[in-house]
């Protein structure tokens, strides 16, 4: 089945949204801002941030809990600070912290 989106009180296929945005925004604007937003894409940096999610740790818990930090120990304190509020843990045990330093990423973010 395809995917549908809802726009302006009707429900269009990917195609149909394509066609309906291009006739309907692209036709009005000027060529002059397509180009300056072209130009404030292309200068978009990427910063390089370390993630990790319950997800990770402990899927079958079900919680879609993500952290993004500039440091592996950031990290970690947010997610045992996250642990203590949502979890009822009174502090992560060790195995679990261990699982945790293993399951953080480097991601690539636009900033």
């Amino acid at each position: 089945m395809p995917a549908l989106f809802y726009l302006s009180g009707f429900f269009l296929d990917k195609g149909m949204k394509e066609d309906y945005l291009e006739s309907n925004f692209t036709s009005r604007l000027s060529y002059r801002t397509k180009s300056s937003i072209k130009q404030k894409e292309a200068v978009m940096e990427t910063k390089q941030y370390k993630q990790l999610g319950c997800l990770d740790v402990a899927p079958g818990m079900g919680c879609a809990f993500q952290v993004r930090a500039e440091t592996d120990e950031e990290v970690m304190r947010l997610a045992a600070e996250h642990g203590k509020i949502v979890h009822q843990m009174s502090s992560m045990p060790p195995d679990m912290a261990a699982k945790a330093k293993a399951a953080i990423k480097t991601v690539a973010v636009n900033v």
